[in-house]
């Protein structure tokens, strides 16, 4: 997990889980969490970035489709 903070521009956390790892829990409902978090705080740009082998999701709560 690595925490990067600047004044005036915000933070960024980034955690990073690997599925193998017998300490890992099940994921749960991303969608309901994230969806949650931007209803609880509109103001705050959450990135949600998804990769498992050649696959890649990203979400980003500022971005209009």
């Amino acid at each position: 997990m690595t925490v990067d903070s600047k004044e005036g521009t915000g933070t960024k956390v980034t955690a990073t889980f690997k599925l193998s790892h017998p300490d890992t829990k099940p994921m749960g409902s991303i969608v309901e969490t994230i969806t949650t978090l931007i209803a609880a705080n509109p103001a705050v740009q959450f990135i949600f970035d998804y990769k498992t082998g050649d696959d890649h999701y990203r979400f980003d709560s500022f971005q209009q489709s």
